[in-house]
């Protein structure tokens, strides 16, 4: 998910997002290796608040201007999907850990999560048909256009 935030962003964010990323890789790579799965719990709660934080992070920027292009309009739908699906993620984590102290069984967690997803995948399918529909444009045609309707 940081390798599609890095390339929707340009210039500076874009490093900084590339730059984010290979450093996340490493440490996950180096935790892994030393550990085992020991620090899985702290390798997907890091993933996720990455994903989150650029999330918004996106949001705001996109909020932050006053005109947007289409492309920009589409990835706000986006960035909205995605935070909702791994905000949702998050809660039916926790619920799927915790299910034997809060006493819920995993199916409803499970039911949620697929529910969330259906609806992530519906917004941001939303997103990227906006961004692929053009709007016809009509060509005005004008007598002084440069066409003639003379022969000579």
């Amino acid at each position: 998910m940081l390798l599609v935030y890095a390339l929707a962003r340009r210039g500076r964010g874009r490093k900084l997002l590339i730059a984010f990323l290979i450093t996340f890789i490493t440490c996950e790579a180096l935790l892994i290796r030393r550990s085992g799965s020991h620090f899985l719990l702290l390798i997907l709660a890091s993933g996720l608040a990455a994903v989150i934080l650029f999330s918004l992070t996106g949001l705001w920027d996109y909020l932050k201007k006053m005109e947007h292009s289409r492309f920009e309009n589409s990835m706000a739908f986006v960035y909205g999907a995605l935070l909702f699906s791994y905000g949702s993620m998050l809660i039916v984590y926790v619920f799927a850990h915790f299910h034997h102290l809060i006493g819920t069984g995993d199916t409803d967690s499970f039911l949620l999560y697929y529910v969330s997803l259906l609806l992530s995948a519906a917004v941001t399918c939303t997103g990227l048909w906006s961004y692929g529909v053009r709007k016809p444009r009509g060509r005005s045609w004008s007598p002084s256009s440069g066409y003639s309707s003379s022969s000579s």
